[in-house]
């Protein structure tokens, strides 16, 4: 298993993707187990490196505010 972390990471960057090969993350709410719903209310296309998401993950678990650039 891996840590949410990673995931969102590789959440965030499949969003960059092209439309027509992006997830649908309504269908992956769906799909995926409850413990995986943190990381999919923080996916976010607009993060630019895993680094971004990751660092993210780590400051909103520490309860630390964190803006994405825009």
């Amino acid at each position: 298993m891996h840590s949410p972390e990673l995931g969102l990471a590789v959440l965030d960057s499949s969003l960059r993707l092209p439309e027509h090969r992006r997830p649908l993350l309504n269908d992956l709410r769906e799909h995926l187990p409850a413990r995986c719903s943190r990381v999919l209310a923080l996916a976010d296309a607009r993060a630019e490196s895993g680094t971004e998401s990751i660092l993210r993950w780590r400051l909103t678990e520490a309860g630390i505010p964190f803006v994405i650039q825009e």
